[in-house]
């Protein structure tokens, strides 16, 4: 079992994204885990544990998480030249099991969209007759479904997706928009993500969903070196900055009459990011916008 220190960024809300910014651009993590409880009195839980409820909705805090063995010092001399002034940093030493497994009591089945339910692994769930359930065990990578920015993403693809719809998740994360996609019927996906730790639970998530390639296929890389060919859906939540990046190595791979659809844009910066897409050809037909966050749905001219 590996031993990790935790560097725990707690930043105010406003600068939050920023903060986010800087650690995703960071080499050293491979995921981040945010809490950011500023909305919770509006999220769609059916259930939701009283400590939730007295969280600072003031602040967001946003981890990465590195093995004992890597460079601390130069890691933290980095993360203060980087950081908003008013973000304090905090070092945790955690065990892998302790990291992975302590969160799970704040997690309970949710409901996305029109029929969509995601459900922890270790819960039971009564399945009504129209549900569809992702059932998940995000273990340590990004995307419990919980976050404005998947169930976004998660509602489009709802809208988007037809039966012989081949389709590309950008930084894949848990696994949890390609395992959606393919309950609601698409004909195959494939996934990318360039973190090791999420290519391997988005595997075992696929599985857990009876999902095996061909039909569900997760590689490890960026966008350009591990994927051929054409998608009818590509979807990616990821961060404002590494969406204005990516969108023109997408173009490429968007099929005639499909969608590109983004999220994980924090509204102070939807309009960069619009731009962006605007000056690679693309046109926004759809978008959706809950909390502070913004999700595009873009075709290529």
């Amino acid at each position: 079992m590996n031993n990790y220190n935790q560097i725990k960024v707690t930043v105010s809300k406003e600068n939050s994204e920023t903060a986010t910014a800087v650690m995703t651009a960071m080499d050293f993590f491979g995921g981040l885990m945010i809490e950011d409880f500023s909305d919770i009195d509006t999220c769609p839980w059916d259930y939701i544990d009283e400590e939730l409820l007295k969280k600072d909705k003031s602040i967001v805090s946003i981890s990465g998480y590195v093995e004992q063995d890597e460079n601390i010092v130069g890691i933290l001399e980095q993360l203060k030249l980087l950081l908003p002034q008013d973000a304090k940093v905090e070092v945790i030493s955690v065990k892998e099991d302790d990291w992975a497994n302590n969160w799970r009591k704040y997690y309970h089945p949710i409901h996305v969209g029109k029929h969509l339910v995601i459900k922890p692994s270790w819960i039971d769930y009564q399945k009504q007759d129209d549900d569809i359930v992702v059932e998940l065990d995000p273990g340590m990578a990004f995307g419990t479904g919980t976050h404005e920015t998947t169930r976004m993403c998660m509602a489009h693809l709802e809208n988007y997706i037809k039966a012989d719809s081949h389709v590309l998740d950008v930084g894949c994360g848990s696994g949890i928009l390609s395992i959606t996609s393919l309950l609601i019927g698409a004909k195959d996906v494939t996934g990318v993500d360039i973190d090791p730790v999420a290519t391997k639970v988005a595997i075992e998530n696929g599985k857990m969903n009876n999902f095996v390639p061909p039909r569900y296929n997760i590689k490890r890389g960026n966008l350009v070196d591990e994927v051929e060919g054409k998608f009818d859906v590509i979807v990616a939540n990821i961060i404002a900055d590494v969406i204005i990046g990516v969108c023109p190595d997408v173009k490429q791979f968007v099929a005639n009459d499909g969608v590109f659809i983004c999220s994980g844009i924090i509204v102070d910066r939807k309009d960069d990011v619009l731009n962006a897409l605007k000056e690679n050809g693309y046109t926004v037909v759809d978008k959706a916008e809950e909390g502070e966050w913004v999700s595009y749905v873009c075709k290529v001219k």
